[in-house]
């Protein structure tokens, strides 16, 4: 997973994030599953012992499912904390930590509630793969909704083409899971926290008709700090940081004196970072993307007709009736007009 699309593996060109999102919670679920599929068979004969001393099977039950819990947790933690170092993610732990143990927690009474109903200890465990795999496949990751049967829509053919869910994803915890983790890693890293807080005060002031000269100051600043947060950079993660939450304080109680003293890039010679490649990943759901065709207008054939043109323009182009056109290079406007004799483009 540790993979950049130029060899060195850098956070900010990642290959494989939301596939190592999906494989955490994946792994949580899996968890939760496997600690707790046999735990109430195995002390069914202890149960029915002694089943006229408890007070009611609730206790028992909350205190195994607890019990189960604070162990799911514990593994998830050390599971983050090798992962997270090892691919440079930074700033979400918690986050990720409280929504991995979330669904080792589902797991946990997925199992336990299995382990009730099953007779053996070997019906209990394979019981887990049946309770795993249709979470995977039905989470939106292995399988885009897109690419899933037209069957399991409400309305065939409109809700898949328009980034609907399939009625039987809706049941899954692991495709809620996968969703939580790609929308914690997008908005609550420290770049976006910080440039979210400075966003929301300078949308209140801008809402306000009439502002005190303070206020006003204050609106002045809080653009000039967004401008020059978006525009920082640094040469390591905790240099980054550090400066996000500078830029952010003076941004909030600091003075424009300030704010414009404030250098947000390395000294020259030094190569610096964005500050948002140390930290953002971003997340733009599927129904609210739309990838737009490339199209040019030609203003003027240079005495050429449009059947001599367009021979002309396949000559560097492939060129098809009503088709998208795919370029797989940039386009030297100057290059192409002296190539196909036709300076006009």
């Amino acid at each position: 997973l540790r993979s950049s699309p130029d060899g060195k593996y850098e956070f900010d060109s990642a290959l494989h994030i939301p596939a190592y999102l999906f494989l955490s919670v994946t792994v949580a679920m899996f968890l939760g599953l496997t600690n707790s599929a046999t735990e109430i068979l195995r002390d069914r004969p202890v149960i029915r012992r002694e089943r006229n001393s408890y007070p009611g099977a609730g206790l028992y039950v909350t205190a195994k499912l607890l019990a189960l819990i604070i162990v799911a947790g514990l593994q998830c933690a050390a599971y983050l904390a090798v992962a997270h170092p090892l691919l440079e993610i930074r700033g979400v732990f918690m986050e990720h930590w409280l929504w991995m143990t979330l669904t080792a927690c589902t797991g946990t009474a997925l199992a336990l509630l299995v382990s009730c109903v099953v007779k053996t200890e070997r019906a209990a465990l394979t019981s887990v793969p049946l309770l795993l795999v249709p979470q995977m496949l039905l989470a939106g990751a292995l399988v885009s909704f897109k690419e899933m049967n037209l069957a399991l829509f409400e309305e065939v053919g409109v809700h898949r083409e328009n980034g609907g869910t399939p009625i039987p994803a809706k049941f899954m915890p692991l495709r809620y899971s996968y969703e939580a983790m790609i929308i914690t890693q997008a908005t609550r890293n420290p770049f976006e926290n910080e440039r979210m807080r400075i966003q929301r005060r300078l949308n209140e002031l801008t809402a306000v008709r009439e502002l005190t000269k303070e206020k006003a100051e204050r609106l002045e600043i809080l653009k000039i700090s967004l401008t020059k947060l978006l525009g920082a950079g640094a040469n390591s993660a905790r240099e980054a940081e550090a400066l996000t939450h500078e830029i952010s304080n003076i941004a909030r109680k600091g003075t424009r004196e300030q704010c414009m003293n404030l250098k947000v890039w390395p000294e020259a010679g030094k190569d610096g970072v964005a500050e948002a490649d140390w930290f953002l990943a971003v997340a733009f759901p599927d129904n609210q993307t739309q990838v737009l065709p490339y199209n040019r207008t030609v203003k003027d054939l240079a005495g050429l007709t449009p059947e001599a043109f367009l021979d002309a323009v396949k000559t560097v182009f492939a060129v098809r009736e009503g088709g998208r056109h795919a370029f797989d290079e940039r386009i030297d406007e100057a290059d192409v007009a002296a190539r196909i004799g036709a300076p006009g483009l």
